[in-house]
């Protein structure tokens, strides 16, 4: 009695796991049922090369996103201090940013709240932000308006601004966020907010 070799699939499955990922799937597919009806070897190896796939997916994905082995910022990342994000995502740099306003002293001038704000960095991220957005809150009657404040805040530093005029004087809320700016200048605002609310 012949004896039976290796299904030819199950061989092009594990070596296709490593070289093209969809083929590696299919052909160790085609190879299982291959086999189960002709009675060759190479379930393991099949099986071997399905399995290989969906484990390399994932893990050469983080690595392409580098939010694994950099927290989210990439090996070829360059911080040039102009708080711009060079070819990726904000998520990456907004990690372990932190902008609090610590002091925030207001006055109504007519139908505006105009505030001074201090504003403090921390975490321990270095990157350059872009600026912060301050967005004022009347929670109760509903009214928003946002002001940007250019520029970056070093960590562990402070930043002062002043005459910040909140477009009405209802504001009992105040939230900051770190953002920073896409290669098309466009704003990449982080989730990250530090809160003020007012007594």
């Amino acid at each position: 009695m012949k004896k039976k070799g290796y299904n030819t699939f199950s061989i092009l499955s594990i070596i296709f796991a490593f070289v093209f990922f969809p083929l590696g799937i299919i052909f160790g597919i085609i190879a299982l049922i291959q086999i189960k009806k002709t009675g060759e070897k190479g379930t393991a190896l099949a099986i071997a090369g399905i399995i290989y796939v969906f484990v390399a997916i994932p893990l050469v994905w983080i690595f392409l996103r580098n939010d694994f082995w950099n927290s989210g910022v990439p090996i070829n990342e360059t911080d040039y201090g102009d708080g711009v994000v060079h070819g990726h995502d904000a998520v990456g740099n907004c990690y372990d940013i932190h902008i609090d306003p610590i002091h925030i002293n207001c006055s109504n001038i007519g139908s505006s709240k105009i505030c001074d704000v201090t504003l403090q960095r921390s975490g321990i991220k270095d990157h350059s932000i872009a600026g912060v957005k301050l967005l004022f809150k009347d929670t109760i009657a509903g009214t928003n308006s946002v002001v940007s404040i250019p520029g970056n805040i070093l960590p562990s530093q402070t930043k002062i601004q002043t005459g910040i005029n909140a477009g009405f004087s209802t504001a009992n809320i105040i939230e900051v966020s770190p953002y920073f700016k896409d290669e098309w200048g466009n704003d990449m605002i982080c989730a990250e907010t530090g809160i003020y609310q007012f007594a």
